[in-house]
């Protein structure tokens, strides 16, 4: 009885040895950087999921890029937007933004406008997406700081999607 699950826990072993490339616990030597899916050589750098070896600037995976146009543009669920003031002088603001896209294949997007005429700062939130692609169907949670920037002392309003969110006084 004890051969037969020496047996089976050994090629059982094998066998996730042959799917991961190593045992567990064992990390395997490398002589090459590690490539994340976006083809860059670093893995704090952000990329896009939707088209692989386009590099995204760092601290800015939202940002709008070349070739959105071609993509299907879909809605974003907000849960919460909450106006932060960074301690710095001048003041910084910034939105921090929770939510969920439509399915991990969505690529979130960001845009903010400058000051309107009424003091009015529009920031809109989107997703994109490649509509050939299949993908999983189920939602996925993004949590962003977005930059606002610093403005002149006044009276602002920040706008998420055509509803008032906030306001900066200062």
């Amino acid at each position: 009885m004890f051969r037969k699950l020496m047996i089976v826990f050994l090629s059982g072993m094998l066998l996730l040895t042959a799917c991961s490339g190593t045992l567990p616990g064992i990390e395997s030597p490398s002589t090459e950087p590690a490539q994340n899916p976006g083809g860059s050589s670093t893995p704090d750098e952000p990329v896009s999921s939707n088209q692989p070896g386009q590099d995204v600037p760092a601290g800015e995976p939202w940002s709008p890029r070349p070739g959105d146009d071609a993509l299907q543009r879909g809605e974003v669920e907000i849960e919460s937007a909450d106006m932060l003031i960074l301690e710095s002088y001048p003041p910084q603001f910034m939105l921090h933004l929770v939510g969920w896209k439509g399915t991990p294949c969505h690529d979130l997007r960001i845009v903010v406008s400058e000051p309107d005429e009424q003091n009015r700062i529009h920031v809109e939130a989107y997703t994109v997406v490649d509509p050939d692609v299949i993908c999983i169907q189920m939602l996925e949670g993004f949590d962003v700081n977005v930059p606002l920037g610093a403005f002149e002392s006044g009276e602002y309003t920040v706008w998420l999607n055509g509803t008032q969110i906030g306001e900066i006084a200062h």
